[in-house]
């Protein structure tokens, strides 16, 4: 009995070693060592893993928040400069088309300042890349009215040319301060307003355009020619959304000529009138003061300036020239001479005073009131020497 129970024993050992000796090697499998001999599968510390747990969340924390300050920085950057940065979408967005027009002025006729207008047969023309035919499209901003008789197209490559001939009647505002020796601005407006600025411009041909110098109105002398562009602002879109509302900018061209008059015999036919009512009022100084004819001379005198200013002012077409002055100066000399000749009957048939002597006085006074009116117009004069 001891003998079979020791090999008992030894048996029991040796199935207790086996199952030892496999045991180690399943372990050995499932747990392989890590990069520097650890094994990095053995079950962690609770400690150990909230550790970790807590390192990772803080880093992802920190990544978080150094990304919102970042963001925040931006923002306030885009906020402080007030643009914002957009890629560019598309080809940019080209300029305006630059349209050259010119003019040509044959002559300058029929200037009428009672009007207002004078009259010129020219010929206008444009010169463009892109836009066809604009000379339709014009407008002659102060033009009574426009009689086209020709247009044609110049085959010019890579640009389009359109010319076109008429005859048009301009509206002016006259300047008659320093009549008869005064300086006009004849001008004529071309503006462009189907298109705004920023899409077409004129621009002027000054090496071409000109006004032909042997065909001025007698008279009148020709001082120069200009051309110049002008930017046009309204209040208005002109019927264009695009441009918003209650404003628009659109493109002109204004062409002056100034002429200076050389000839001031219109001025002596105006005032001629007033010259001679003028003598009159001087030559019933001369007549006896009870004499009725010298009432008569000076209301007649009058009544002649009346009309004579009613003349020249529907010939001038303002009031406050030098032509008005003067036949205001004679109406005022004449009621002067009026005055005088009543108070003269008054002192004669009142106080006794004898129509001989009353007579000198008379004389007396007309030659000086005669002195006075002579330096008056002398002062006044436009056509005088300075």
């Amino acid at each position: 009995m001891k003998k079979s129970n020791l090999y008992l024993h030894a048996f029991a050992f040796f199935v207790l070693g086996c199952a030892t000796l496999l045991a180690s090697n399943d372990t050995s499998h499932q747990n392989p060592q890590g990069e520097n001999g650890e094994n990095t599968n053995l079950a962690p510390s609770p400690t150990g893993s909230a550790t970790s747990e807590h390192n990772e969340s803080k880093i992802t924390a920190n990544k978080n928040a150094t990304n919102g300050e970042n963001h925040q920085k931006v923002d306030k950057a885009k906020e402080q400069n007030g643009t914002k940065t957009n890629v560019p979408e598309g080809p940019e967005a080209t300029g305006p088309e630059t349209v050259t027009i010119g003019i040509y002025l044959f002559n300058i006729r029929d200037i009428n300042s009672g009007r207002g207008t004078f009259t010129s047969d020219f010929c206008v023309w444009s010169q463009s890349q892109d836009i066809d035919n604009i000379i339709g499209e014009l407008q002659f901003a102060n033009a009574d009215r426009i009689v086209w008789s020709v247009e044609g197209k110049p085959e010019v490559s890579g640009r389009a040319c359109v010319k076109r001939s008429g005859t048009g009647v301009f509206r002016m505002n006259w300047d008659f301060k320093n009549y008869p020796k005064d300086r006009q601005k004849l001008r004529i407006l071309i503006n462009y307003t189907l298109k705004d600025a920023s899409k077409v411009i004129l621009a002027p041909d000054e090496e071409s355009s000109g006004i032909s110098m042997e065909n001025i109105p007698n008279g009148w002398e020709l001082k120069g020619f200009s051309m110049e562009p002008v930017q046009l602002v309204y209040d208005s879109n002109l019927g264009d959304p695009n441009l918003g509302s209650a404003h628009g900018e659109f493109s002109g061209i204004e062409t002056s000529i100034d002429i200076e008059r050389k000839d001031p015999s219109e001025y002596w036919m105006m005032t001629l009138v007033a010259y001679a009512t003028a003598f009159i009022f001087i030559i019933s100084f001369f007549l006896e003061s009870s004499n009725t004819s010298r009432l008569g001379l000076l209301g007649a005198s009058f009544i002649a300036c009346v009309f004579s200013l009613r003349t020249s002012l529907a010939a001038m077409g303002v009031f406050g020239t030098s032509v008005d002055l003067l036949h205001l100066i004679v109406m005022g000399y004449i009621t002067f001479a009026v005055i005088c000749t009543a108070m003269m009957n008054f002192l004669v048939h009142h106080y006794n005073i004898a129509v001989k002597s009353m007579r000198n006085y008379s004389m007396i006074l007309g030659v000086l009131t005669a002195l006075s009116f002579f330096i008056v117009v002398w002062y006044i004069h436009p056509v005088r020497t300075p």
